[in-house]
């Protein structure tokens, strides 16, 4: 489909592991734009290692 102008998206990338039952979906919000998609989402999205 086409996105128009007021559409709110969202990108839902997914990481699985099948033997462990075990996953991940990160979820961003984007509102559609005049400019371009908006990121909605206010969480960061970095991998940060643990101590």
């Amino acid at each position: 489909g086409i996105f128009e102008v007021g559409n709110v998206v969202s990108i839902e990338p997914g990481s699985y592991i099948p033997e462990a039952r075990a996953g991940v979906r990160l979820e961003n919000m984007y509102l559609i734009t005049e400019s371009g998609p908006e990121n909605l989402s206010v969480y960061p999205m970095e991998i940060r290692p643990q101590r």
